[in-house]
């Protein structure tokens, strides 16, 4: 519903808003969060999440207008026609690569930092809550105020790098600081870094796709970041658990890098298709 060379500054608003519920959420789950009580301690803010959820899907049915003119309804996308689509485009297929990397990884730290600051502070759930306000409040800002101007100047894939180089190396520092502070300002940089990269990352697969499976290949990408979601903080977890808590950033920061490289190769595709 945007125009093409708009949608990286739109995406970015709707990570905007995303964020600022990101900052609110984690510190109401922390303060209403009780572990002297166990587990159930944590089924308050568990069931609240739950209404709130409910409360959107609501508004949504009632408010948001619908994108399909009054019709008959087309039929429904065939997902192996984007999945053929992703497989046989190189730019595409690494955005997506970049995509499941970055977004997995960002929240595998997202997982670990609470276990992290617990480990190395003594940091209670009502702490980490609140740390995350000045997390989330850093990626809206940067989601409002950079990411329109970024991508205009330097374009979608030199914005990813430079995006996911600020991951990498908010990884590698939060071991080597190793202070309460300096966790807070580099898990804010690490939202920074997610919040550069991945709008311009889903804004250009949007400006590389057909508009007849623009809606498949969409729903692909949400759900190849879902699954990054779903595998990776576990992984990282096992790390945390098997390694020690330092490993798990140190080996998140190299997988980064790997994303990086596609992000470097992204950057070469795009220059060559300028030139054809």
């Amino acid at each position: 519903m945007t125009r093409p060379e708009e949608r990286a500054r739109s995406i970015g608003l709707l990570g905007a808003a995303i964020n600022l519920g990101f900052s609110i959420g984690p510190a109401v789950g922390g303060l209403l969060a009780s572990p002297e009580a166990g587990l159930i301690g944590f089924r308050l803010p568990i069931l609240i999440s739950a209404g709130v959820a409910a409360l959107a899907s609501l508004w949504s049915g009632f408010v948001l207008v619908e994108s399909h003119a009054p019709g008959v309804a087309r039929p429904l996308p065939k997902w192996s026609a984007a999945v053929g689509f992703v497989g046989s485009h190189p730019l595409v297929l690494r955005l997506f690569l970049i995509a499941f990397i970055g977004i997995g990884a960002f929240a595998s730290m997202e997982a670990v930092f609470g276990l992290w600051t617990q480990h190395n502070f003594g940091w209670s759930t009502g702490q980490v809550g609140t740390s995350f306000i000045f997390v989330g409040l850093t990626g809206f800002a940067v989601q409002m105020l950079l990411i329109g101007r970024a991508t205009r100047r330097f374009g979608e894939a030199r914005v990813i790098v430079a995006g996911l180089t600020v991951l990498a190396a908010s990884m590698i520092f939060q071991p080597i600081l190793r202070d309460p502070v300096a966790a807070v300002v580099l898990m804010s940089t690490l939202m920074a870094g997610h919040s550069i990269a991945f709008p311009s990352a889903g804004a250009l697969i949007s400006r590389s796709t057909a508009p007849d499976i623009q809606g498949s290949v969409s729903g692909l990408l949400m759900a190849s970041n879902a699954l990054g979601r779903i595998l990776m903080p576990p992984a990282f977890g096992a790390i945390y658990a098997g390694l020690g808590p330092d490993w798990s950033y140190y080996l998140c920061a190299g997988l980064i890098g790997v994303a990086i490289v596609f992000a470097l190769q992204v950057v070469a595709l795009r220059k060559a298709n300028a030139r054809l």
